[in-house]
């Protein structure tokens, strides 16, 4: 590609990242804390065992792309009468929130708050991110429970590793 074009894509998609509702203003005053928190958790500098989550009344909300999958899911569903859907995309897309909006409407839909829901992931780290992300998303801090090599965590509603076996509670 030559460089004038990639420059042309470079603006293009800043421009488009800055017009976005998911962006918010920064203040040094008022954000720094939370700026050292994030990067410190990104950059694994932080111990992050647990998986109690803030919930400070932020509402989850998808990004464009994946308000296309929801989309496209909810198409599958009413329009093809198709319940079971595979979403493939890229490593750090946001698939696991795809997927717990989805739950989300789901539970809002049918009124149901006890719809079963089984998240198997090949580690334990990733298992703890993706309850976070439920618990977000749903506004939940107790939803979830973990099982990693037999041994369970609070809640109701998640299990781990692919290589463990897992039960529900009886």
């Amino acid at each position: 590609m030559a460089t004038p074009d990639l420059i042309r894509k470079f603006a293009a998609t800043f421009d488009t990242y800055w017009e976005s509702n998911a962006f918010v203003p920064y203040d040094p005053d008022r954000h720094a804390d939370d700026l050292d928190d994030a990067l410190a958790y990104a950059g694994n500098r932080r111990a992050t065992t647990s998986t109690v989550v803030s919930l400070a009344g932020l509402e989850v909300r998808p990004l464009p792309h994946q308000e296309e999958i929801l989309e496209a899911l909810d198409a599958e569903r009413r329009l093809h009468d198709r319940h079971r859907n595979l979403v493939v995309a890229a490593t750090g897309t946001g698939k696991t929130v795809v997927a717990a909006l989805e739950y989300r409407r789901l539970i809002h839909e049918t009124y149901a708050t006890d719809l079963s829901l089984l998240f198997v992931a090949h580690r334990k780290e990733i298992l703890e991110q993706s309850l976070r992300t439920y618990r977000e998303t749903l506004a939940d801090g107790s939803f979830g429970e973990v099982y990693v090599g037999g041994a369970r965590r609070s809640g109701g509603g998640m299990c781990s590793p692919a290589s463990s076996r897992c039960r529900p509670t009886a």
